[in-house]
């Protein structure tokens, strides 16, 4: 079985030699395609090497990613009035499937795997959706280790819901991130893969959430409290609009949350998508855009959900959560709305640790040759070690960590497959940072709208001001590491290399 299973892995890496023709129209092709891409690539590239980026910390590849990203944000709405939104998803997530493809050298994660549905007699928001369900539904999900944890890992568990406007991506795309995750904070990490925007709408996401959360405590017998959950720009929404709906139904409270960039009001009141406009790749497309997430997300009910507590979580009533661990990016267009949340859940006495990266951008831990994303997910380990103690679970992982030895063992198979053994794979290079970052407490960035912002979030800025808890925030600054670079790195620093 084995030898037959290699020689079809073997077949499957071959790929057909294609003609020196076939290459240069295939590659003309494509410059062709994103020529419009030309002209800022090359702005961006002279500004950068002449002026000087941005941000100091940037490299030139987070300019670039920046500048096209924008870019390409400019270029949608224009022509978009007849296009079909499923369609143009459907397009979308096609073209991100290299990325989504990518096997990750750093652990293993059961790709084959499924959490059941089942009618649980949930109430509130979801009673009409849960009494819908008659068993035959179950969400892809991905159990994941990385490889310094497999055999070791915490009786914790961090529940993931990945970003990506609650149209895009899966766990597959962010198993670099959620992978490093796993090892910092010493636990198995359950990567939901919920259904996306506009094939379903609110409140379905938030369904397959509450699903995966159910499984976990209830067919798992994992305790709440061993739960973190965790998730980046919406997939940090969802992790806010679960915890806000198990508080509301008072179910078991998890252990606490990791929230990254958490899309926090979509109604875009804040100043920052203004102020950090021109920094960020972060941008909506115009309001009446057939493209615009937040009306994909809700449909038809836009108006009224856009503030919903579980849609809008910055505005929710924020009493009574887990404790908080919300990191932002200091350059990010949503800096200002995860303020608001991180200032109204310290009012509400939820315990916060609100952490702003002032050279970030939107989700830089996923960017994980940066600076940044090693030093937050370090201060993601530091938080996780002030909470309560797990209880004993061991025993609730025992299929668990089956699923896992298979796939660590189809990994091997596949390497050997190719002429590499499992062990001699290289996981992470050691690198010295071009950039340190070093923490200090300082008062929250002043919260300010738009002139056109949403009147219940003007309300909700107004009445966090009035309150006024502080200390809960800490700003991670930037600083050349010219001690450990030597002279070559300061030459190197100056030329912006």
């Amino acid at each position: 079985m084995a030898a037959s299973t290699t020689s079809h892995l073997q077949e499957t890496v071959e790929e057909p030699q294609q003609s020196l023709f076939a290459r240069a129209s295939g590659a003309a092709s494509t410059a062709w395609k994103y020529r419009q891409f030309v002209p800022p690539a090359i702005k961006t590239t002279l500004q950068f090497y002449t002026v000087g980026p941005q941000q100091e910390s940037w490299s030139i590849e987070t300019a670039l990613f920046c500048a096209l990203v924008r870019h390409a944000g400019g270029l949608r709405g224009k022509d978009d009035k007849n296009t079909d939104p499923v369609k143009a998803m459907a397009a979308s997530r096609k073209r991100l499937q290299v990325i989504e493809s990518l096997n990750p050298k750093i652990g293993v994660c059961s790709e084959v795997f499924e959490i059941p549905v089942k009618r649980r007699g949930l109430k509130g928001l979801l009673e009409e959706v849960d009494a819908a369900e008659n068993g035959s539904r179950a969400v892809p999900a991905e159990w994941q280790v990385h490889n310094e944890v497999r055999g070791k890992a915490s009786d914790r568990v961090l529940l993931y819901f990945h970003g990506g406007a609650f149209t895009l991506m899966n766990p597959r795309s962010h198993r670099p991130l959620t992978l490093l995750m796993s090892k910092q904070l010493g636990v198995r990490v359950l990567s939901v893969d919920y259904r996306l925007s506009p094939e379903v709408l609110f409140p379905s996401a938030l369904h397959d959430a509450v699903a995966a959360y159910q499984y976990l405590t209830e067919d798992l017998k994992i305790p709440a409290s061993n739960i973190i959950v965790g998730g980046d720009s919406a997939g940090g929404n969802l992790s806010l609009a679960l915890m806000l709906y198990i508080r509301d139904q008072k179910m078991a409270r998890l252990g606490g949350a990791i929230l990254l960039s958490p899309w926090s009001d979509m109604t875009a009141s804040m100043q920052s998508w203004e102020t950090n406009a021109a920094l960020d790749y972060l941008s909506l497309p115009p309001p009446n855009s057939a493209l615009s997430p937040p009306h994909l997300y809700l449909g038809e009910h836009y108006t009224t959900n856009v503030v919903h507590p579980y849609v809008s979580p910055a505005i929710a009533d924020l009493s009574s959560l887990p404790p908080l661990l919300i990191q932002a990016g200091g350059a990010e267009t949503l800096r200002d709305e995860i303020t608001l949340l991180a200032q109204r859940a310290a009012n509400a006495g939820v315990e916060v640790a609100h952490q702003i990266w002032e050279s970030g951008i939107h989700v830089s831990q996923a960017f994980i040759k940066n600076d940044i994303s090693p030093a937050a997910l370090k201060e993601m380990a530091l938080w996780a070690e002030q909470l309560k103690a797990p209880q004993a679970a061991a025993g609730n992982f025992t299929e668990v960590d089956r699923l896992l030895d298979e796939a660590w063992e189809k990994r091997r198979i596949r390497l050997e497959a190719k002429g590499v053994k499992a062990q001699e794979e290289v996981e992470e290079v050691a690198r010295v940072p071009t950039f340190i970052f070093e923490g200090e407490k300082e008062a929250a960035p002043e919260l300010l709208c738009r002139d056109e912002g949403h009147e219940e979030v003007k309300k909700a800025v107004e009445e966090a001001k009035k309150a006024g808890v502080q200390g809960f925030t800490t700003v991670f600054k930037a600083r050349r590491n010219l001690e450990a670079l030597g002279f070559l790195g300061r030459v190197r620093g100056a030329l912006h290399l």
